[in-house]
């Protein structure tokens, strides 16, 4: 039989574990508390006939580099972040630049054979130079031509933007690359042009790559997966096309610096 003495300095035990736990969980909530918790949010576009390079939020032409529209990313933490820079890589690079060449071939044939009666888009993925060659470029790049678009290069590359800081429950405005859009509105375009619709089911994603620094200045990285809604709606005419797209994305993943 236990000792009054044993039954106490257990009970002293049990309490200072029960108290140390207590602290652990406390310390540990606190810290859950004030990480970062990012999300883009879904939205919505209704474009009206589109051409290869409009933007989507202004209808004007996108440059080289960065479309006016934007992903929209919101701060649902407790704490604000600061330092954040973003970027993006196309994550199918290889399936994507693929199908674009097997559907230039159906697109060329359709039209050589007067089912597109116009001047057909273009769009070709080239992969980065020879490091030994002469070119500027030393990234890969997407080749665009069409009606009233005199060809141009638009980089496939990894560059960084920055963006403002977020309080708790502010949002911000990331870029969107430009050869994101075009490629979505080469599909969107050639699926209302031409008759093989079977063969346009193919879809750049990307992954948005967001660093940001947390009030404790622990450093962040979010990894989210960005990509067109599949069950974007098109209504076609004679006069005009309407898209009703959806931007949707995928959490992958987020973890410390």
């Amino acid at each position: 039989m236990l000792s009054g003495t044993v039954l106490g300095a257990i009970g002293s035990l049990t309490a200072a574990g029960i108290a140390a736990y207590t602290v652990w969980f406390q310390k540990f909530r606190y810290e859950k508390e004030r990480e970062p918790l990012l999300s883009p949010m879904i939205q919505r576009f209704h474009l009206e006939d589109i051409k290869l390079k409009d933007d989507w939020e202004t209808q004007k032409k996108v440059d080289k580099k960065w479309a006016e529209t934007c992903v929209t990313l919101a701060n649902f933490g407790s704490t604000p972040i600061i330092d954040i820079e973003y970027s993006y890589q196309l994550i199918n690079y290889e399936y994507v630049k693929n199908n674009i060449e097997t559907f230039n071939n159906i697109y060329k044939d359709e039209e050589e054979s007067a089912i597109v009666e116009k001047e057909y888009n273009y769009v070709k993925i080239e992969d980065a130079p020879d490091k030994n060659s002469d070119t500027e470029l030393r990234y890969p790049y997407l080749y665009v031509s069409g009606p009233g678009i005199s060809s141009v290069n638009n980089v496939i590359h990894h560059y960084a933007l920055k963006a403002d800081a977020l309080r708790p429950g502010e949002e911000v405005e990331l870029k969107l690359p430009s050869y994101f859009l075009i490629i979505n509105n080469y599909i969107l375009i050639s699926t209302r042009d031409i008759r093989e619709t079977k063969y346009i089911n193919f879809e750049p994603e990307l992954k948005l790559f967001v660093h940001c620094t947390d009030v404790e200045q622990r450093k962040w990285i979010f990894e989210f997966k960005i990509f067109l809604d599949v069950r974007n709606k098109i209504e076609s005419n004679k006069n005009v096309s309407n898209y009703h797209i959806t931007l949707a994305f995928d959490f992958v993943k987020s973890h410390r610096a």
